[in-house]
């Protein structure tokens, strides 16, 4: 769908909403409705941009948000009730984060990922360690490319280094041990390194494993691709399992939304 489509469909789902709130004999202030319109103008435009909610206008006050309830238009979260039990409305103001509108449908779709993902991160396996032959080796790799490329490095620069990549075996560690784990960083922090250093890992306990890397879009999963193919090009010595595992295709990177759709 095109922008324009959307906005006119959202259009459109505002006016039927309006429309069905009258006839309950639930009619609004002009300028209840003015803003509501507001409303379902940036819910379309959010759609555009892919985004399940959308900010509430700065002039939507909390009086308005009670006129939209009273009339059945919404239902107010405040983070008290149950996000998944909340009354039948067709919108939800989520105003805990400070202030986002959802449709009910995509706010109960987000809640249970939410706990999902909650649930995941409970999981822990203490046993699950970087083997130590895999982290001496990592070491002994990073010590050589940190000399080649910093030999005027002053001790206190080598420290921080040493450090930093540190965290990195950590990280790797931390992934081996739980269903859920976040990787956080900037451009250059190594978060591609990190990766290639815990699919080592992996492979290095299960030769056969099939790993789904997903990006957003198909250029995104792209670049994934050429990012993990540079890093196993750096070191093909240490990162060999990697490699074969990208040439015999078990390795793959594509798109969310296509790993999730049923196959062919």
């Amino acid at each position: 769908m095109t922008d324009v489509t959307i906005e006119a469909a959202w259009k459109a789902y505002g006016e039927r909403l309006l429309a069905v709130a009258e006839r309950s004999k639930r009619t609004l202030a002009e300028t209840d409705s003015t803003a509501f319109a507001a409303v379902i103008e940036a819910l379309a435009a959010a759609d555009a941009q892919k985004s399940s909610c959308a900010e509430l206008p700065a002039s939507v006050t909390s009086e308005m948000l009670d006129a939209w309830e009273a009339a059945g238009l919404l239902v107010s979260y405040t983070g008290a009730e149950d996000p998944l039990k909340l009354a039948d409305a067709p919108l939800v103001a989520d105003t805990v984060r400070g202030g986002f509108i959802y449709q009910l449908r995509r706010f109960e779709e987000e809640a249970e990922l939410g706990r999902l993902l909650a649930r995941a991160a409970q999981y822990v396996t203490p046993e699950a360690k970087l083997a130590p032959a895999l982290k001496t080796a990592f070491q002994a790799t990073d010590t050589a490319l940190w000399q080649k490329h910093n030999a005027c490095a002053t001790a206190e620069r080598t420290a921080l280094w040493r450090e930093g990549a540190g965290h990195q075996y950590e990280a790797v560690e931390n992934a081996l041990k739980r269903r859920l784990s976040v990787i956080p960083g900037g451009p250059g922090t190594g978060k591609t390194s990190t990766v290639v250093r815990l699919l080592t890992a992996l492979l290095a306990r299960n030769g056969a494993l099939t790993v789904a890397l997903v990006a957003p879009t198909g250029k995104a999963a792209g670049r994934l691709k050429e990012s993990l193919q540079k890093e196993c090009l750096r070191e093909p010595g240490l990162y060999a399992l990697v490699d074969k595992g990208v040439k015999e295709k078990r390795i793959t990177a594509q798109t969310i939304h296509r790993l999730l759709s049923p196959p062919n």
